[in-house]
């Protein structure tokens, strides 16, 4: 306390560190585009709405550069949901 009390006396600013990033897989996320899609009627999320905007940008760049891990194996989970892909 008596610590406390000397830093308080001396304006110390006390900041609370940032919650840490929470790390979804890419099932996870999947799973979280699936339900945005019940709740919404849409797939299209704008990046600014967050990770999952930001997520399911990277996973249309993927698409768009044919990127061969992704097409193989994560491109066809994406369409069992519903989703689709249009190349710019």
């Amino acid at each position: 306390r008596e610590q406390i009390g000397k830093l308080e006396s001396l304006d110390f600013a006390w900041i609370l560190a940032p919650k840490p990033r929470i790390r979804y897989t890419w099932e996870e996320r999947l799973e979280q585009l699936r339900q945005y899609h019940r709740e919404h009627g849409t797939f299209r999320i704008p990046r600014t709405n967050g990770t999952l905007g930001e997520w399911l940008h990277k996973q249309r760049q993927f698409y768009n550069t044919n990127d061969e891990r992704f097409l193989k194996h994560r491109y066809p989970k994406m369409l069992e949901i519903g989703f689709t892909f249009t190349k710019k």
